[in-house]
């Protein structure tokens, strides 16, 4: 039996209703208390009238699963008013406390922490809520700093919140308890056992599979792990949870004491392992598991793998229902059921093979099976061969797990056996470092593919429910074989249609991405190359490959200014490209230093973007317009009227990008054919952009404004939209309407914005 199935399949249900229901809390609990007293009148009221109009033996159970739903909705909406800050996508300034070492990538640095307080506009509010800050050239803090930081509020998913600091200030630090003193001390004193005994790129590795903290993996070698599949080995999870209590409890066995006694030391050492770690949903997923597990064996109650992982879900839900949304829960939990679900169907399918490599063979495919489709619905990627290369790399973490918390262990009393024991997870970590670069060579070991929609992701685990429901009896029912192989179709035919979705689309199509205050614009071509425009402020590459773009036919970056630089430092690092384009006018920021110095590392193609050069493609042109060598000579012509500006022409459908160019560009470009259909309009509408005399050389049908929500700057200028309006221009913004997408078969244009104003 699983009891607590149901309630946690309805308790997650109700948090993805809440939002198209937005009923207050109070509601939803009156509604989940009318539940109950159905349930406890038909099951306590005896044989009155009143329970004779309850004759459905179903009914308890759907009284049951709408008290839970309505449970999970009143739990999802308090959790947001608790959670959602005043000036989303807006200017604030934040009293901040540093939770996490800071760490420093690319010239900026990355801080997890915690908000404590948040002014806008004027007004001071207490708000507590867990945040990631991304700041430029600022000084380092420390765990437990307290910071004071301006910058923009960004929301990044359901309970998670993104602040794009402009400045900040050290100071003081907050105030802790001894026991979160002492347990950042243990844990920072563990990290260093393994820097001291193990080579740099080995020691970084161990940090991450045994104590979480992964940030100081060389990105090329963290990229390998992912795009071989394999990168949850290097997330403290259950597989890691599952080696630690195996060499725990065989320990004790070892030392003869009794199963109850091992398993009441193996969850001592469960709780402290946690503690150390934190509370990531992965490990406390893993936790709670084997804690339930545990328990049964020390009370003697057989356990069930499906509702401990219920029960878990259920508790970790309850805490934060917006976990739900979060990719490491998704993937977490999915694994999971997959190696429940799965394996002993596809295990009897490979009943030819010796047991134990049947068994390693179908965990590793029922577990990849689980999570392709979030996996690709996340990140844009599939890894085809994982199971391949899982099978090769688990065996040789196995052992290094368990034997790193030892190691750790021994060097908190001393170096020496630590050392000793490392040695030889030092030739254990080579292996694993080498295996996955050889890996990360073989041809299909990673494909990008377009995120799949809501509906394809339901008939695809459809197909895996029925998989795991009637795979078992393949071989005795012929139409249920039929069922499998159909299942099984649908599934491939789901991955190849998401891999090749838009190669069969012979539409030019740009969206211009809703970045904040910046510019980006993708653009892909009729025969399916994709050219990227600038790549605004945050990082872009996941964003990227979500949409299924794995490899761009160029990038053009208009200008060294941040908020065009700064997003394609990480589609640089995470993405291949064809060539870059650049203006190549001269500029000291570390950012586009550290992006010149990417490209050359990697050996990407670049030149210098010139009047008259062209890049087509199906049918599609974009040409150079701007910057020509002889205009740039003049006072007037700074970083922004440098811009590279470049015009798309396919059939009748016309184009004009024109960066962050000022009346001096715009008056520079006279001279060459403006005329398009569709204006990006320049400086995202600034004061000193888009004259008059511009508009009527251009003469579009429509305008797009990249803006951010609240801009300091005042974009776009009250002037530029009166001169749009008084043209008959139709404008677009994307503070307003977020992305904006125009379509085109090169006849008529079809241009929508994600959301509604």
């Amino acid at each position: 039996m699983n009891p607590l199935l149901w309630p946690a399949v309805s308790f997650a249900s109700g948090i993805i209703i809440q939002p198209y229901l937005p009923l207050t809390a109070a509601a939803w609990i009156s509604i989940a208390l009318l539940a109950l007293s159905g349930a406890v009148i038909y099951l306590w009221g005896g044989k009155g009238e009143i329970a004779s109009l309850f004759n459905n033996n179903r009914l308890p159970m759907l009284f049951i699963i709408l008290l839970f739903i309505a449970i999970g909705a009143a739990r999802s909406e308090s959790h947001g008013r608790a959670v959602t800050p005043p000036g989303q996508n807006g200017e604030v300034e934040l009293l901040f406390k540093v939770t996490e070492n800071p760490v420093k990538r690319e010239e900026k640095l990355y801080i997890t922490g915690r908000a404590l307080r948040l002014w806008h506009e004027g007004r001071e509010k207490v708000w507590e809520a867990p945040l990631r800050l991304i700041i430029r050239e600022a000084e380092l803090p420390a765990w437990n700093d307290l910071l004071r930081v301006n910058g923009r509020l960004v929301s990044s998913g359901r309970g998670r919140y993104l602040l794009l600091g402009n400045h900040m200030e050290i100071i003081g630090q907050a105030a802790s308890s001894a026991r979160s003193r002492g347990l950042y001390r243990l844990r920072q004193h563990l990290l260093d056992i393994n820097k001291r005994t193990l080579g740099q790129e080995q020691a970084a590795l161990m940090n991450a599979l045994v104590l979480g903290d992964a940030s100081a993996i060389d990105r090329e070698l963290s990229d390998a792990f992912r795009r071989t599949g394999t990168i949850h080995t290097l997330v403290v999870s259950g597989l890691h949870v599952a080696f630690i209590l195996g060499s725990v409890i065989a320990g004790f066995k070892w030392l003869r004491f009794s199963t109850r006694t091992a398993a009441a030391g193996a969850a001592l050492v469960v709780l402290l392992y946690t503690t150390i770690v934190g509370g990531q949903p992965s490990i406390t997923r893993a936790a709670v598991m084997a804690l339930i597990g545990l328990a049964g064996i020390i009370f003697e109650r057989r356990g069930n793998n499906l509702n401990s992982l219920a029960g878990a879900a259920l508790l970790i839900l309850l805490y934060n229902p917006w976990s739900l949304y979060e990719p490491g829960f998704q993937l977490s939990f999915s694994a999971v059921l997959g190696l429940i679900t799965l394996t002993p169907v596809l295990e009897r399918c490979l009943d030819f093979m010796p047991r134990w490599m049947a068994l390693a063979l179908a965990a590793s495919v029922g577990a990849q099976l689980a999570v392709i489709p979030i996996i690709a619905r996340h990140f844009g990627t599939i890894s085809p061969l994982s199971s391949l290369a899982n099978l090769l790399v688990v065996p040789l973490i196995s052992p290094a797990v368990p034997l790193g918390l030892a190691a750790d262990l021994l060097g908190l009393i001393s170096l020496s056996p630590a050392q000793g024991v490392n040695l030889v997870n030092q030739g254990l970590l080579v292996l694993v470092a080498a295996l996955i670069r050889l890996l990360d060579k073989v041809p299909l070991m990673s494909l990008t593919i377009a995120s799949p929609s809501l509906w394809i992701i339901g008939c695809y685990y459809l197909c895996l429910a029925a998989l795991a429901r009637y795979g078992s009896d393949m071989r005795k029912n012929r139409k249920r074989n039929k069922v499998i192989i159909y299942a099984l179709l649908i599934i491939v035919a789901t991955v190849v249609t998401g891999y090749y979705a838009d190669r069969f689309d012979s539409r030019l199509q740009i969206t211009f991405l809703d970045v904040g205050q910046g510019d980006a614009v993708l653009i892909r071509l009729p025969n399916g190359e994709k050219v990227l425009i600038d790549g605004g402020q945050a990082p872009l590459a996941t964003r990227l490959r979500s949409m299924g773009i794995g490899r761009l036919r160029a990038v053009i970056l208009t200008h060294p200014h941040y908020d065009h630089l700064g997003g394609l430092l990480s589609v640089v690092n995470g993405i291949k490209i064809d060539e870059v384009l650049d203006s190549c006018r001269p500029h000291s920021s570390s950012a586009y230093k550290s992006f010149l110095l990417e490209i050359k590392k990697r050996r990407i193609p670049f030149r210098q973007a010139k009047r008259g050069l062209v890049i087509s493609g199906g049918g599609a042109v974009i040409t150079i317009l701007s910057p020509d060598k002889e205009l740039l000579q003049g006072k007037d012509f700074n970083l922004n009227n440098s811009s590279v500006v470049c015009r798309l022409d396919y059939g009748k459908a016309s184009f004009l990008f024109t960066g962050d160019i000022e009346r001096a560009g715009e008056e520079a470009l006279f001279g060459c054919r403006l005329d398009a259909r569709v204006l990006k309009v320049p400086h995202h509408g600034s004061r000193i952009s888009c004259s008059t005399s511009f508009l009527k050389a251009v003469r579009p049908m429509a305008a797009i404004i990249s803006v951010g929500r609240d801009n300091d700057y005042g974009h776009p200028d009250r002037g530029v939209l009166q001169r749009l309006q008084q043209a008959g221009v139709e404008v677009y913004r994307t503070d307003q309407h977020g992305s904006i997408i125009v379509d085109t078969d090169g006849r008529r244009l079809k241009i929508r914005g994600e959301r509604k104003r």
